[in-house]
């Protein structure tokens, strides 16, 4: 039992880390971001696809096309930023970036 309790501490705190991490490697790439930058470019930065669980998702279609918003680091349940010190706003029309800001 006590080796179960120090496994899920391990977990948890490797989770945590691993979050901080990610945003530590946004931040670096950051600049990196231009506007017409395909999705999977942004992807690749960001060094995951967008996660329901993890990210606030907002997508549809319109007159002009599909458009997405992507943001990262606030979680769409929680509605808070986890362990990321910024929360990174990114929008694409037709799978190209359009806009993006950190906050």
């Amino acid at each position: 039992m006590k080796n179960l309790i120090l496994v899920f501490v391990a977990i948890l705190i490797s989770s945590g880390c691993a979050t901080c991490f990610e945003d530590l490697h946004i931040r670096q790439q950051e600049a990196s971001l231009y506007t017409g930058m395909s999705y999977y470019e942004v992807v690749k930065i960001v060094g995951r696809e967008p996660n329901p669980a993890r990210d606030t998702i907002l997508q549809g279609t319109d007159s002009e096309g599909q458009w997405m918003t992507w943001v990262v680091g606030q979680s769409k349940l929680l509605r808070s930023n986890s362990n990321f010190t910024q929360t990174y706003h990114l929008k694409f029309r037709n799978r190209k970036l359009t806009e993006w800001w950190s906050s």
